[in-house]
């Protein structure tokens, strides 16, 4: 993947999110020379149904899992990747109890 410089897991910013996406549609050859489509974009964006970028959580370092610090509410999860929604209202709490999560749309949690 085009993520130097990371050996644990990350949340993806919103550039690391379009070249992630440029990556599995296969567009650049720069970042996957052979262009294997993973990803269909003929419909645009990646986005959840309020027109949010999703998050994405990458393990890094091959343990199959992500570390709680990245995701919140969660603790450790054992998936090597993981993406959620921040839901209708558009916001994510790094405090696990706040009530602007509620509405949040995980891979995890379904």
């Amino acid at each position: 993947m085009p993520f130097a410089g990371s050996t644990t897991g990350r949340k993806l910013d919103p550039a690391d999110y379009q070249t992630l996406l440029k990556t599995l549609a296969g567009t650049d050859p720069t970042l996957n020379p052979r262009r294997i489509k993973s990803l269909d974009l003929s419909a645009g964006d990646y986005q959840d149904a309020w027109g949010n970028d999703l998050q994405v959580v990458i393990d890094f370092d091959y343990d199959d899992a992500i570390d709680d610090a990245l995701v919140y509410g969660s603790g450790r999860i054992e998936v090597a990747m993981l993406m959620w929604s921040k839901g209708p209202n558009g916001v994510d709490n790094s405090n696990d109890t706040d009530v602007s999560n509620d509405d949040n749309l995980t891979s995890w949690k379904l």
